[in-house]
């Protein structure tokens, strides 16, 4: 099976499924992530705003930023995508590129070279 099928089926599958099911996967998902040693360990998570079916990652952010990690999440400007740190996912991120949700501004995150970082993409 090729990429391309594989992807649609996901897609198709995504798509039937209810509120309720994401939901409780994701709340499943996030306590399984939270539990990793890469997770307590790292000080750093560049981590993306969920939209529509994803799985929602707004519980792993706020724990994250509950612990005093630094939370990085992107916005697109033009063509690129930055990451921007925020400090609370109310008071930060607002509705922007098609509707995704994304910082408003803020400090521009660092690459992460000089910091131990975990990336949730």
């Amino acid at each position: 099976m090729d990429k391309k099928t594989i992807r649609e089926l996901i897609s198709e599958r995504k798509k039937k499924m209810t509120c309720e099911e994401i939901g409780f996967l994701s709340s499943q998902l996030t306590d399984q992530f939270c539990r990793l040693e890469e997770y307590q360990q790292t000080e750093c998570l560049f981590a993306y705003l969920s939209f529509n079916q994803e799985v929602q990652t707004d519980e792993i952010i706020r724990r994250a930023l509950a612990q005093g990690k630094r939370v990085a999440v992107p916005r697109v400007r033009g063509d690129a995508i930055e990451f921007y740190y925020i400090t609370s996912l109310e008071q930060d991120c607002r509705p922007g590129y098609l509707g995704i949700r994304e910082p408003v501004d803020g400090l521009e995150a660092a690459d992460g070279k000089e910091m131990n970082v975990l990336m949730l993409m």
